[in-house]
């Protein structure tokens, strides 16, 4: 997945850790980048994956952040 589809994912998701009523679903996400890639031309429309990708992307992004967050709560313990 390229970066910049990657960038705008995590834009998405932390947009909706920061206010909740701003949460995107994976189908919004989906459509926000078909958006994107239909009226901006920062990629094509081809490179937007899918919704199942996206959903599987949040479920490991999520993971890692958690593991990261508690990484450094581990740390500022020691």
């Amino acid at each position: 997945m390229p970066k910049i589809i990657v960038d705008f994912l995590k834009a998405y998701f932390h947009s909706g850790n920061h206010d909740k009523s701003q949460r995107y679903t994976p189908e919004s996400m989906y459509q926000e980048l078909v958006e994107e890639a239909e009226n901006n031309n920062n990629f094509m429309l081809e490179q937007v994956p899918k919704v199942e990708t996206i959903r599987n992307w949040i479920s490991k992004y999520s993971s890692a952040m958690k593991k990261d967050i508690s990484d450094k709560m581990l740390e500022k313990r020691e």
